[in-house]
């Protein structure tokens, strides 16, 4: 569809302009704006209203393309339910932006362009950023909050035991079937390939503690794989603790290779990342776009996993199923996408393309 078609004009095809203001308008919400970042759906009204004034122009009688009449009173279904899907997001309280897949390529080419330490926080950050948008990670599930940076300092459950991932809760199966602890998989023989991986998650805000769920190798070359990166975790870990420590948390690093005392990965440095990121991939400004930027936060993590997987189709089930949700609360963090508004012109496409079908 072309807004030079004449399809947009009187006595043609009111409908596919109608339907092309619907997808303009969620087109808008994605954020592509003139200045490439969403704006209010008040804008987005004025942006259409201008639009269908102008199309109102052409023909012999004039018409509002807003509405599926020229009678009628209320506008078109197609074009109020992109605006109140906007509208929804909008006020969502406390809403956070995702960490987007885009973003975790930017933090990788950093860390592949300035080549830090194995241990530093960069390359820590890198590894657990791309389990966690498989794993939809909670911060207390992974990290600590900022007052619990140092190593004894670490959140404890209920039982006084950590609340994050450790070294005992992750095995993993080698590519004949074996399974083994990490511990035993950080003793395997060189050139031992481990397809599968184990997570135990010792304490969930659902309350299903202890649940385990399973992470399977990437075989895409280069794709995002969470089997690599949880591989690189324990690895880091043992270099900095011990293959023998199975009660402190895994989200380690080292300031410096000579650095005698590592520290845990807190809420601040997670945020301070993702913020340089988005500003970076973003083109945020870190003064003028600072009330935006700070929507980027360890929760981020989570609401991208979720929305990338209904984006891509998943259900409703397979959704709460895969990040241990046992309500619907997830649907708090959906909202629209690029990929789903690309899905939206491939199914009006297939649809203006039928005889009679509208």
């Amino acid at each position: 569809m072309n807004w030079t078609d004449d399809y947009t004009l009187e006595n043609k095809r009111p409908r596919r302009a109608l339907l092309q203001l619907a997808l303009y308008a969620q087109h808008l919400g994605e954020g592509n704006s003139l200045l490439c970042r969403n704006i209010q759906v008040a804008t987005i009204k004025k942006y259409v209203q201008a639009i269908a004034s102008f199309l109102a122009l052409f023909g012999q009688h004039s018409r509002d393309y807003r509405k599926t009449l020229a009678t009628d009173t209320h506008f078109a279904p197609e074009l109020t339910s992109v605006y109140a899907e906007l509208d929804r997001w909008e006020k969502v309280p406390n809403r956070r932006e995702p960490f987007t897949p885009e973003m975790l390529t930017e933090l990788k080419e950093n860390v592949r362009d300035t080549n830090p330490h194995p241990d530093s926080l960069m390359a820590t950050l890198a590894d657990w950023f791309e389990c966690g948008l498989f794993a939809g990670f909670r911060l207390s599930e992974w990290a600590q909050e900022a007052s619990a940076s140092r190593m004894e300092n670490f959140q404890l459950d209920v039982h006084g035991d950590a609340k994050a991932l450790c070294l005992g809760d992750v095995r993993f199966a080698s590519s004949t079937g074996a399974r083994v602890s990490a511990a035993d998989a950080l003793a395997a023989p060189p050139g031992t390939q481990f397809d599968k991986c184990w997570i135990t998650f010792r304490t969930q805000k659902n309350g299903e503690n202890g649940e385990e769920k399973l992470f399977t190798r990437n075989t895409n070359s280069g794709g995002m794989c969470f089997v690599s990166a949880m591989l690189r975790i324990v690895r880091r870990f043992a270099r900095i603790r011990s293959a023998q420590d199975l009660a402190t948390p895994l989200a380690l690093y080292k300031g410096s290779p000579t650095c005698d005392a590592p520290s845990f990965v807190t809420s601040v440095q997670i945020e301070k990342m993702m913020r340089s990121l988005a500003s970076k991939v973003y083109s945020l400004h870190p003064v003028k776009d600072k009330a935006k930027l700070q929507r980027w936060s360890s929760h981020s993590l989570r609401v991208a996993a979720c929305m990338i997987l209904h984006a891509l189709g998943f259900t409703e089930t397979q959704i709460k199923f895969l990040l241990r949700w046992r309500s619907n609360a997830f649907m708090m963090y959906l909202r629209n996408s690029a990929i789903l508004a690309n899905f939206q012109n491939e199914v009006l496409d297939r649809a203006m393309a039928m005889p009679n079908f509208l």
